[in-house]
């Protein structure tokens, strides 16, 4: 099952699609890095197949997962936040981050 994830920026909006997949790898991926921060549970991943309620249940349990956790200080310096919520075709955040930290002079 994809998750879409939508993604609002100023001047641009996308949708990510995602499977439960990668929100596990993420939350693998920042628990690692967060040494001195607490990383919100993630939904448990469920062994049979969702629909239904249960699915939109699931849905939601994510969406505030995700919520919560691009709030959380200083996330937003890793390439794992960046690549999960970015668009699959334009790469539109890794493209802006990559303008931010461009030193070469003018």
């Amino acid at each position: 099952t994809l998750f879409v994830v939508n993604v609002e920026m100023p001047h641009k909006s996308w949708n990510a699609r995602r499977r439960y997949r990668q929100f596990a790898a993420l939350s693998e991926a920042l628990s690692s890095r967060l040494n001195d921060q607490t990383l919100p549970s993630l939904p448990q991943k469920s062994f049979f197949s969702l629909t239904g309620p249960a699915l939109e249940e699931r849905r939601l349990a994510l969406e505030s997962w995700i919520k919560a956790v691009i709030t959380i200080p200083g996330v937003w310096k890793y390439m794992e936040i960046i690549s999960f919520l970015d668009s699959d075709k334009e790469h539109y955040l890794e493209q802006m981050m990559a303008a931010k930290n461009d030193t070469t002079p003018a």
